[in-house]
């Protein structure tokens, strides 16, 4: 039997919504660290020099970090309790979820930095959007 966070009283918008989906800690790290690792590709590129060595190897493994506490958000939300949630919010951070995880293996044999600024992104965005609107299905 999974735990049910209550928000509001019965009957109410969001009363069953699942506890890990409502847990702002996840949502807000995931979010700072998507947009943490767009800025650092975004600012290597405004200066003229990709991400190499050791500043590429930190901004890949924030996005790792990142992807993880997506995932385990993911658990909670769309993959949890009685089957896939494929809701609008739910399949679009589960596509956007699998998408920065397709960027973030591509970009250890590809340069493909550019990427990353509009995919990370992205991915904050459909985390935010799947935080305030959890549907059940």
């Amino acid at each position: 039997m999974r735990r049910r966070f209550v928000l509001q009283s019965e009957g109410q918008l969001c009363h069953d919504a699942p506890l890990i989906m409502t847990n702002p800690l996840l949502n807000f790290l995931a979010i700072a660290l998507y947009l943490v690792v767009a800025a650092g590709l975004l600012v290597r590129l405004m200066r003229g020099d990709p991400a190499a060595g050791a500043t590429k190897t930190v901004l890949l493994g924030a996005g790792v970090a990142a992807a993880i506490v997506q995932a385990v958000i993911l658990f909670g939300g769309p993959l949890g309790g009685s089957g896939l949630n494929l809701s609008l919010t739910g399949a679009a951070s589960l596509v956007a979820w699998a998408i920065a995880c397709l960027y973030l293996l591509g970009s250890l044999w590809r340069p493909i930095d550019n990427l990353g600024v509009i995919v990370m992104p992205l991915a904050a965005l459909a985390i935010f959007a799947e935080w305030l609107h959890p549907t059940q299905v």
